[in-house]
């Protein structure tokens, strides 16, 4: 009897360990624009209808357009969100000419980071003076993407070391929440140097949002399966991956056929890659076809 029971235990424990170790679909990001009209009551209804538990608002100023400026503007989104049970990490600024400017080799890299720290203390200064008042407010994201590039030398990757470090600790004096920031792999290095690149330079505590790279068309999805199990053999820290719902058609951007996006979700669940998964972004999945596709599948024994 004794041993019956030891082995049903054990078979308890093993089942409860699967369940833990599964990765959930997280995070959806949303890129604020002028021109977009949310209905916020709709998107996180469908948020949480679907499982998805936080919201990634990728920056809140982005060059000179301030959303900030108007407070009503997040007090609706963490008040609409709060209603569903939804968590909000809050950007912070968006330099549009930042790719451009860490591809320039003779760019005084302290400086311009040291340009980019004051503005986004700024600005988080002024998020929070909004945010304070709701509890669901849980974390901060640094715009600032990095790839596999631009700070192979050691000197770059210095600049970026301390510029995350300074602004990372400076945050947490404006408010303890969690930190995020997001990096991409263009095939530029192998993936083991990236991620341990990244263990240099990425500051203790902050959660790292790895990109596929298969919307942007930077790697296929077998190529990008490949990385992810490297990078996460590597990798040291909490990390979570990007499912990118668009890919890039011959005129515009366009949301990614839902089998592809299926296929994606599947394989980083099955082999346990990162802490939970993100998708990028709102944009794309609120569309009619990805939507309904992704609503189904949710359903079904693959998305459950």
């Amino acid at each position: 009897m004794i041993k019956k029971l030891s082995i049903l235990l054990l078979f308890v424990l093993l089942l409860f360990s699967a369940c833990q170790k599964r990765r959930e679909v997280k995070y959806l990001f949303y890129q604020p624009l002028l021109k977009d009209k949310i209905e916020w009551e709709r998107v996180f209804f469908t948020m949480h209808s679907l499982g998805l538990k936080i919201l990634i608002l990728q920056w809140s100023r982005y060059d000179m357009v301030d959303f900030i400026k108007n407070k009503v503007w997040l007090e609706k989104i963490l008040e609409e969100a709060k209603v569903q049970n939804i968590q909000v990490v809050v950007g912070l600024y968006g330099d549009n000419r930042y790719f451009k400017n860490i591809e320039d080799k003779k760019l005084n890299l302290p400086i311009y980071f040291d340009k980019l720290y004051k503005i986004n203390i700024q600005q988080a200064q002024k998020i929070y003076k909004v945010a304070k008042n709701f509890s669901n407010f849980s974390g901060w994201y640094f715009v600032e993407e990095v790839d596999d590039l631009n700070f192979k030398e050691k000197r770059r990757e210095k600049a970026l070391k301390v510029y995350w470090k300074r602004l990372s600790c400076e945050i947490d004096k404006v408010a303890d929440r969690a930190i995020y920031l997001s990096a991409f792999y263009g095939q530029n290095s192998s993936p083991q140097e990236y991620a341990e690149m990244l263990n240099r330079v990425v500051p203790k505590g902050v959660h790292l949002l790895l990109q596929s790279g298969i919307g942007a068309k930077l790697v296929n999805l077998k190529e990008s399966k490949n990385y992810m199990q490297k990078f996460k053999m590597s990798y040291k820290g909490e990390f979570s991956p990007i499912v990118e719902l668009f890919t890039i058609g011959k005129k515009e951007i366009i949301a990614m056929e839902a089998t592809l996006v299926q296929k994606q979700i599947e394989f980083l669940r099955d082999n346990q890659i990162g802490n939970s998964i993100a998708l990028f972004s709102l944009r794309y999945l609120f569309t009619d076809e990805l939507l309904r596709a992704y609503n189904y599948h949710k359903r079904s024994k693959n998305f459950r």
